[in-house]
């Protein structure tokens, strides 16, 4: 479980553009998720922020503890927002294989439950 501090989160409410990476790759705690949300909530037509996640929308209940928080905060982030989805492989990914890596068999555990 990763735990926001409140202050950490907060102090970028000074920034016009905030990009947050990787959201839902570890859940989040109820003070977290309620933390998280109040930021998007304060943010919200107020300055930009650029969300990446791994899960599509409709999974986001996954990492947030309460499903109302999850509706609440897609919400706000995608009133006004340009969706980008993407798919295929990374960078890092595709850097490996020209290498010679290999690709793994899912083990039941991405997000989009594909291999990776």
């Amino acid at each position: 479980m990763f735990t926001f501090q409140a202050s950490q989160l907060f102090s970028f409410r000074a920034s016009s553009t905030v990009l947050v990476d990787e959201l839902g790759f570890a859940p989040l705690d109820d003070t977290g998720a309620q933390v998280l949300f109040r930021f998007v909530a304060a943010a919200y037509e107020r300055r930009s922020l650029g969300i990446a996640s791994h899960w599509p929308f409709e999974s986001w209940g996954r990492f947030l503890p309460e499903h109302t928080t999850a509706v609440s905060m897609l919400d706000r982030l995608l009133h006004h927002c340009h969706t980008v989805v993407t798919d295929g492989d990374s960078y890092r990914m595709r850097e490996a294989r020209a290498k010679g890596g290999t690709r793994l068999k899912n083990s039941g555990n991405s997000a989009k439950g594909g291999d990776f």
